[in-house]
């Protein structure tokens, strides 16, 4: 196997029995046999053939996260170990802190390798606007960079939409935060579907309709099913 552009121009040797492209970079993790090492589309060697070497994660903020002797660590574009491979599991670097996992739970890191927040969650999510969904047992919360909770641990799911906002899940029905994850709409409805644009369809008691993030009706909650088409919005 080998890496041709589209203008046809081979940019490495057909050289490889596997060749797998490194999210969120122009670099190749390839293999020879069996063992492993990783270039770019210029066919220069980052990290050398090594039985070490296990994956490759991806990149994101000058560090490519890596799995090497069965654990995670970071190494920079030149391939230099900068974060020890000494974690049980770590995610991509989002706004300068890194997930990693330690005895089976969650913390953050930042790039001097100086843990910010401790490994105490079940599950976590990337930081986006300086914010991000935990979950502690089957409880979810919203915390910053600080590991101070914005909101605490009552949910039993926070899910992060493409806006950046969050539904909020509690058994008392379904609410909304915006991007800070302060909170927009409280979870009340027993579904959401957030427009972005001010508005949001709900359904309550078995009926749907639309409101405002302040609560005020635009369409009364009347109706068996509403869908909302986004392109003509």
């Amino acid at each position: 196997l080998g890496v041709m552009d589209f203008d046809g121009s081979l940019l490495t040797s057909l050289a490889f029995d596997e060749i797998s492209a490194v999210e969120g970079s122009d670099y190749f993790l390839v293999r020879i046999d069996s063992v492993r090492g990783l270039i770019d589309r210029r066919n220069k060697t980052i990290i050398p053939f090594n039985e070490r070497l296990e994956d490759v994660i991806g990149y994101r903020e000058d560090l490519i996260a890596i799995k090497l002797d069965g654990k995670f660590g970071f190494v920079d574009r030149q391939g230099q170990l900068i974060i020890a491979n000494r974690y049980d599991d770590i995610q991509l670097f989002s706004e300068g802190l890194a997930s990693y996992k330690l005895n089976g739970k969650w913390g953050f890191l930042n790039s001097s390798e100086e843990l910010v927040i401790q490994p105490v969650f079940d599950e976590v999510l990337p930081f986006r606007n300086g914010v991000t969904a935990v979950r502690d047992g089957n409880r979810w919360a919203l915390i910053d960079k600080s590991g101070v909770k914005i909101e605490s641990l009552k949910y039993t799911n926070i899910k992060r939409l493409k806006s950046g906002k969050y539904l909020m899940i509690s058994e008392s029905g379904v609410g909304l935060n915006d991007v800070n994850g302060q909170q927009v709409m409280l979870p009340m409805y027993e579904q959401l579907q957030d427009i972005d644009n001010g508005k949001a369809i709900i359904r309550k008691n078995g009926k749907w309709g639309v409101i405002n993030y302040d609560g005020t009706y635009v369409i009364p909650t009347l109706y068996e099913q509403e869908v909302y088409d986004r392109i003509r919005d």
